[in-house]
């Protein structure tokens, strides 16, 4: 049974904090009235142990409850003090040191202050004997060793490498950041119903959650910003599949909702009540894995041979239905601050496919065959078959199988037990920190792809040291072209997120992110 939390009469008066919108929409804030977001499924809970899940629709939920340090504004990129104030690096950049706002209260009244961040980044890291500790850690880029307290609101972040980047991240909506109150976690957290009755800072708090059908949040009476609290309800109604989504937002019944499958975009654009706002999504694309330590892919010539059989622009037209102007070359995509557009994949030639596929089998007298494993759903298989009748035409023999749903598609992987798969990299590329690290032989995700290549590493090393951001974009730069040169993958798409929201919604910005912050939403009438 779900309990509700109902919201007591006390409003916290703080300093205001006025998250820009552009100027039409600042001038047309207003507050009051209820928002309906539709989202694709429920949130199964709300505490990071209970329920491990990137899934974007949860992060739209989670971070209306808890908030974060800092947020970026989607229309200028630029990064906005929330529950801290700063963040200034060491000369090394392995150290931290973020100043908390004061006076920033948890929605059951306790204060957000040093020791919550101490206790809930000890408890990622060590809960549970830290059997969770490197999924955080992957969240945050650079080797995370802990938090520790400084003051009553001073904390400073560890590193065990440079992390120039730890700010964009910080801003960023994963699951490392919905800090609880530690008083609350440390009374109730063994308790079973913990996982349904969330305790965070942000604008709202949980008032009801019914399995399969909604969350409803109303306002947190201590949040520190009382002005930023436009709405008096903010509910979140879970409608599969998409097409259903859409028919409901066309008819009234949300008001707003992400949109997955680019092919509605046509029909919610000709809509004269329904805007649609597209930007970057932090992803860094759909992509084809290698398994690195086997042959023949352990060969770049195969490599290359496969992906010069590609016609990578008519495989996103497979993937989505709607084709790409051009296919993906680096793994920010177009619009990203950190866009390499001189990066350059072996092109669409199955002349050169064929020279390197001969050259190959006559050195090792062995042909080219494989098997593919991807995604169960009809997507993924469109987009293998795809692929698999390009490089039909210059001779390699493919098969396809769809693995298993959730940790049972990665287990064959982690053991070395496939060809190659696809799979979607959905590590935030917030900043090329994050980016580069997760393809180092050394780093823990590295095992994915069996991959071990010195100049791969080298590359990655070359971005990590770099500091001021003229150098990173360099060296993150020549990193991306040296993934193309080891042909390391196929990237065949990069998904932009869309948002279609009715014409009485307010505050809507350009998204930059794989989430959008519906708690920063408004409506007119």
């Amino acid at each position: 049974m779900r309990i509700p939390r109902k919201a007591s009469a006390l409003l916290a008066a703080t300093v205001a904090l006025t998250f820009a919108a552009g100027a039409e929409q600042s001038a047309a804030q207003s507050h009051g009235g209820s928002l309906v977001v539709g989202v694709e499924q429920d949130v199964s809970g709300f505490d990071n142990f209970k329920v491990l899940s990137f899934a974007h629709f949860r992060q739209y939920i989670l971070q209306a409850i808890y908030e974060r340090m800092f947020e970026v504004d989607g229309n200028t990129r630029e990064i906005h003090p929330v529950h801290a104030l700063s963040a200034t690096p060491s000369d090394d950049a392995k150290t931290w040191r973020v100043v908390l706002r004061q006076g920033v209260k948890f929605s059951n009244g306790e204060d957000l202050n040093a020791d919550a961040y101490v206790t809930h980044f000890t408890r990622l890291l060590t809960g549970l004997d830290g059997r969770f500790a490197g999924r955080y850690r992957r969240l945050m880029g650079p080797h995370l060793e802990g938090v520790e307290k400084v003051d009553d609101y001073t904390v400073d972040f560890k590193f065990a490498v440079p992390n120039p980047g730890f700010k964009d991240m910080a801003a960023q909506p994963n699951m490392s950041w919905w800090v609880t109150a530690p008083k609350y976690l440390a009374e109730n957290q063994e308790k079973p119903e913990f996982n349904e009755n969330p305790v965070g800072a942000g604008p709202y708090m949980l008032d009801e959650w019914r399995d399969g059908a909604y969350v409803k949040l109303v306002k947190n009476p201590h949040y520190w910003n009382p002005d930023g609290q436009y709405l008096d309800e903010l509910t979140f109604l879970f409608i599969p599949p998409e097409v259903n989504r859409v028919n409901a937002l066309k008819a009234g019944d949300i008001d707003v909702m992400y949109v997955n499958s680019r092919g509605f975009l046509p029909e919610l654009e000709e809509d004269p009540n329904i805007t649609v706002v597209s930007g970057p999504r932090l992803s860094s694309g759909q992509m084809i894995g290698f398994n690195h330590s086997k042959a023949p892919f352990s060969d770049v010539r195969v490599r290359k041979a496969l992906i010069h059989a590609l016609d990578r622009q008519q495989v996103t037209c497979a993937y989505s239905g709607i084709c790409r102007d051009q296919a993906e070359n680096d793994m920010y995509g177009d619009g990203h601050p950190w866009h390499c557009p001189d990066v350059t994949w072996p092109e669409h030639d199955p002349a050169k496919a064929k020279a390197l596929l001969d050259e190959y089998t006559g050195e090792t007298g062995q042909a080219v065959t494989f098997n593919v494993d991807h995604f169960p759903n009809a997507q993924a298989e469109k987009t293998v078959t795809a692929m698999i009748d390009m490089w039909r035409q210059v001779g390699i023999s493919a098969t396809q199988k769809a693995g298993p749903r959730g940790p049972g598609f990665i287990r064959p992987l982690l053991s070395g037990e496939f060809d190659i798969f696809t799979f979607v990299e959905n590590f935030s590329n917030a900043d090329p920190s994050l980016v580069a690290t997760r393809f180092h032989s050394g780093h823990p995700s590295s095992v994915q792809f069996h991959l071990d290549n010195p100049r791969i590493d080298a590359a990655v090393e070359a971005v990590n040291a770099a500091t001021d951001r003229d150098a990173r974009y360099e060296a993150s730069c020549a990193y991306q072209q040296v993934l193309a040169d080891e042909a390391a993958f196929i990237p065949y798409d990069h998904p932009r997120m869309h948002i279609a929201y009715r014409n009485n919604v307010g505050g809507v910005q350009q998204p930059f992110g794989y989430t959008f912050n519906a708690h920063r939403l408004w409506v007119t009438e």
